[in-house]
């Protein structure tokens, strides 16, 4: 008795194949779309985090900065903070911690 992987009748055989091979289809488009929905998960999440860094820099900023500073980089830096308007803010942090440039009074 020798042992087979597959049925030794044509029809059978041939429908078993068929199905291994639908089998490893399934199987290599299921593998694919998992990665594809990490990737997609895993960049929202870095846009996700970029947010909620300037977010907490901005909140710092308008916090922790003297209001002259503030002022330099935006005419209303609390406003700005209450509209999610945080560039001005971030960039006047950064300018404290001598990261960016300094600008020229806000509305020249």
């Amino acid at each position: 008795m020798s042992w087979s992987l597959y049925p030794s009748e044509p029809r059978q055989r041939r429908a078993t194949i068929v199905r291994d091979v639908l089998t490893l289809a399934a199987l290599t488009f299921l593998a694919w779309l998992g990665r594809r929905v990490y990737q997609l998960v895993d960049n929202l999440s870095v846009v996700t985090d970029s947010v909620e860094r300037r977010q907490l820099l901005a909140m710092r900023a308008a916090i922790s900065l003297p209001a002259d500073h503030l002022l330099k980089y935006s005419p209303d830096p609390m406003g700005d903070l209450v509209r999610g308007d945080y560039d001005a803010l971030v960039k006047a942090l950064l300018a404290d911690a001598g990261l960016a440039p300094a600008v020229a009074h806000a509305g020249e």
